[in-house]
């Protein structure tokens, strides 16, 4: 994982087995600051709340580049929507055994890997 502009969470959790050599499912969680609106502190590093805030929820944008090194070269990557259903394919390269992508929070919060055959 290579962050961009903002630190970020990655998770890497096989779906279907308990190995990732072996998943043909993998879920990629890709998480950075969430505060809800009007959440405010003292000072910058949040030492004291002073105000929860209200709905909705603001998530700092964050870019990440993923490099994974996964069997075979026959995987479909989606971005999954806050109820799990696929959104959009997200594109990807292959480079010495290693899949490479570029996730962002605007858009990939969550992705499913699919190993095809």
């Amino acid at each position: 994982v290579e962050n961009g502009n903002s630190e970020v969470t990655v998770g890497v959790v096989p779906h279907d087995t308990d190995s990732l050599s072996s998943a043909k499912r993998i879920v990629l969680f890709h998480l950075s600051d969430t505060q809800s609106t009007g959440r405010y502190y003292t000072n910058d590093g949040m030492g004291q709340l002073n105000d929860w805030g209200t709905a909705p929820f603001l998530v700092k944008r964050a870019e990440t580049k993923v490099s994974l090194r996964l069997k075979g070269e026959n995987w479909k990557i989606y971005s999954l929507d806050l109820d799990g259903s696929r959104k959009r394919e997200i594109p990807y390269s292959v480079e010495n055994g290693k899949l490479l992508f570029t996730i962002n929070t605007a858009d990939q919060m969550v992705c499913e890997l699919v190993r095809e055959k």
